[in-house]
């Protein structure tokens, strides 16, 4: 009869104890998500981290001998076993040694990628009022365009022609079907990101925190991208501030 009695009980709690919609419902209150990171300047601010972070893996351990090969190789200070380096015949996406390279720049893109679109959602800027806060949604968005657009920078430099993406990949729009962009359209995109960070009032020249992108980074890129274009009366202006 005891049995009986627990085997009832059993029943019992697992019809009433379990209820799969409220189970399957994911409420993550200690852990760090998207969708629970970028609700405040703070979250973006956070986030603008772990893009400092990937991008000094320029000069960090690791896979560092794939970024020798990529822009050191063929000079006084490095040399390779791949003959073929030094005349990039053989620099593709693919070769094992450099595509840690290729992947930790896409991964870096993504994440700007990630933080530009989410800004433009609700956010709570944090500001004193409306102007602050959107000074301080400029400046999340400038110092990741500019991020962007280093991380461009380094892959025609390094790949020329790569395929272009400056939206977030998720679930709903992810494909492995990538198609190359022209060198020329990154560079558009790279200067749409560089000037839109040059603007007047969007980064400080000079910042007293040295670990953030700031003005004078956007103009030294920028007036590079316009040395490329041929474009030496622009690049002489923008970079005029920072002799």
């Amino acid at each position: 009869m005891r049995k009986i009695y627990i085997l009832v009980l059993l029943v019992i709690v697992t019809i009433t104890g379990c209820n799969e919609d409220k189970f399957l419902t994911e409420e993550a209150r200690d852990a760090v998500y998207a969708d629970n990171l970028f609700k405040n300047y703070s979250g973006f601010y956070s986030s603008l981290n772990s893009v400092y972070s990937m991008m000094r893996h320029i000069k960090g351990a690791g896979d560092r001998m794939s970024r020798d090969q990529l822009w050191v190789m063929g000079t006084d200070v490095a040399s390779t076993r791949y003959n073929t380096i030094n005349d990039f015949s053989e620099v593709t996406p693919t070769f094992a040694e450099l595509s840690p390279v290729y992947n930790w720049l896409y991964q870096l893109i993504n994440t700007t990628n990630m933080i530009i679109d989410r800004a433009e959602g609700e956010v709570d800027w944090e500001g004193l009022n409306a102007e602050q806060d959107e000074a301080n949604k400029n400046r999340v968005i400038a110092e990741a365009r500019v991020a962007r657009a280093w991380a461009y920078r380094l892959l025609i430099y390094a790949f020329g022609p790569v395929p272009l993406n400056i939206s977030e990949v998720n679930g709903s729009n992810y494909t492995n079907a990538w198609e190359r962009s022209s060198i020329e359209k990154i560079k558009d995109q790279m200067r749409e990101d560089l000037e839109f960070a040059s603007s007047p009032g969007v980064l400080p020249l000079k910042d007293e925190d040295d670990t953030r992108i700031n003005g004078a980074v956007a103009l030294h890129y920028l007036g590079e991208l316009y040395l490329s274009f041929g474009e030496f009366q622009n690049a002489i202006e923008v970079l005029k501030p920072l002799c």
